[in-house]
């Protein structure tokens, strides 16, 4: 006899009888997650499953109970692309949000820029001056060095092609 096979977190387990040799199990997945490893398995003569219980998780950089938030460094960098000198934009990343702003200075012959993100919720500010002579840029390194506070802090999920993110702040 085989173990008791044990019901999926966000998923469906069917079974043509639980433990007893030659039974089939099948698993399925719902709100919004993949099958990770076999999604059929068999009780063997030996009485062990053919393989391990399956699990049900979310797309790639994709989190949440019903992997409904990203959690993708490029979806970040492209809103922040699109940021005006005026105002400030509210980014929402892996289920959580923070907002930027970008400040304008002058090292005559050339403007720099200050990137300002926030997250309220922690009251976590980092701010990224007089290095960057785009806005985009400054913005995007702000952001970058606050999601990397904030992992550290154990507030966010790590995006999940950190390795792009960009080291200087």
């Amino acid at each position: 006899m085989c173990d008791k096979v044990a019901s999926l977190k966000h998923g469906m387990t069917t079974c043509t009888d639980k433990t007893f040799r030659g039974s089939n199990c099948s698993f399925a997945c719902i709100n919004n997650h993949v099958i990770k490893g076999n999604p059929a398995i068999t009780c063997l003569q030996d009485g062990n499953w053919s393989d391990p219980v399956p699990s049900c998780v979310c797309h790639h950089c994709k989190v949440g109970d019903n992997c409904e938030y990203s959690a993708s460094w490029q979806i970040i960098a492209g809103a922040l692309n699109n940021m005006q000198v005026t105002g400030s934009i509210v980014v929402n990343y892996g289920g959580k949000s923070f907002s930027c702003k970008i400040e304008v200075g002058s090292l005559l012959p050339k403007l720099l820029w200050t990137g300002i993100c926030l997250d309220s919720e922690t009251e976590t500010k980092q701010d990224c001056r007089d290095v960057h002579t785009s806005k985009s840029d400054s913005a995007k390194a702000a952001a970058a060095e606050l999601i990397r506070r904030l992992v550290a802090q154990r507030q966010y999920i790590e995006p999940c092609d950190a390795d792009q993110m960009p080291t200087v702040c």
